[in-house]
């Protein structure tokens, strides 16, 4: 295993995080927001100008200028729309982001839904109510004759 480093730059200064090429990125990223005392799921980790892809190894992911000098350099910023601050209390809540569109998404479904069923009860209600005129009429015809 040849050792490499991964360089993060985080709110102007840089950590050091040494790793193999074997490594995959999420657990290189995990190290340095470990040495941060962060979450990794608060972090946005940018490497060549693209978000980068915590799915494949050190290796992969290192482009061909820097793989020469065995330094990957990767600039991390704070989401700041992982955490919330609750208005009573102040403190910190962590959010998913996909949780949260998850709960959205499900949310536009069961409304879709109730649309649906209302229109379906309103459509009932009026063969209801053409049914009773319907029965009226049947019996003013019988009790004319």
């Amino acid at each position: 295993m040849s050792e490499v480093r991964a360089l993060f730059t985080f709110n102007g200064e840089e950590v050091k995080v040494q790793c193999s090429k074997e490594d995959k990125m999420e657990n290189i990223c995990q190290k340095f927001a470990a040495k941060i005392n962060k979450n990794m799921n608060s972090l946005i980790f940018l490497y060549g100008g693209k978000q980068l892809n915590l799915d494949l190894t050190y290796e992969k992911s290192i482009n061909s200028i820097n793989a020469g000098n065995n330094n990957m350099k990767i600039i991390v910023y704070e989401n700041i729309y992982y955490s919330v601050v609750c208005p009573k209390c102040g403190e910190k809540l962590n959010l998913d982001i996909k949780k949260i569109d998850e709960l959205i998404s499900s949310k536009i479904n069961i409304k879709d839904r109730i649309s649906g069923i209302q229109f379906q009860i309103d459509s009932i209600c009026d063969s209801l109510i053409d049914f009773e005129k319907a029965i009226l009429q049947l019996k003013n015809i019988y009790l004319n004759y």
